[in-house]
């Protein structure tokens, strides 16, 4: 009984051992022998942060207020890198993107338009580049990019705050180079 018990033990530790760990023995000339290769990665994680709104504030003589620079950024909390492959601008509730740099001293009062500039590009045709946004659209892993933004808009009768004027949407893949 101690015998079997003994074999069946050491058969189970064989079983146990990694396949690096056994040897082949090659003695005659033109023998051969197989090795496994086992590859160990760890699981890539996807995670990027991006605004959830750009705050801006119209006062009633049209006067408006952006964030400080650099308060809005995608950030890349991935170990690897990501690429921002869209940036669309939807207009809501009724709101009009115009060129921006506008004149709207002659636009009536209460107007739903205004101007947006993302890092420096104009988003009147509903996009930017998303080249501008990382380095050529490229945010390394552990990276940020800054999302900088402008906004001119028309008079209003009362100061606005809290009214969502535009969606902006960014959309992030991993970079593949």
């Amino acid at each position: 009984m101690k015998r079997m018990l003994s074999m069946l033990l050491a058969l189970c530790l064989t079983a146990v051992l990694p396949a690096g760990a056994l040897a082949v023995d090659v003695t005659a000339s033109g023998g051969g022998g197989t090795a496994t290769v086992v590859l160990d990665a760890a699981a890539a994680t996807f995670k990027v942060t991006v605004p959830s709104a750009l705050p801006v504030y119209i006062a009633a003589d049209g006067t408006v207020t952006c964030a400080a620079s650099g308060a809005a950024k995608i950030v890349n909390h991935s170990n690897g890198p990501v690429e921002v492959t869209e940036v669309r601008v939807e207009d809501v509730n009724g709101w009009t993107k115009q060129a921006y740099g506008y004149d709207f001293s002659a636009t009536p009062l209460n107007s739903r338009e205004y101007t947006l500039q993302l890092n420096g590009a104009d988003a009147v045709d509903g996009s930017v580049p998303s080249e501008l946004f990382g380095d050529g659209g490229v945010i390394a892993g552990g990276g940020s990019a800054d999302v900088s933004y402008a906004v001119d808009a028309a008079a209003q009768s009362t100061a606005l705050s809290e009214v969502t004027i535009a969606n902006v949407v960014v959309t992030v893949a991993w970079h593949s180079a």
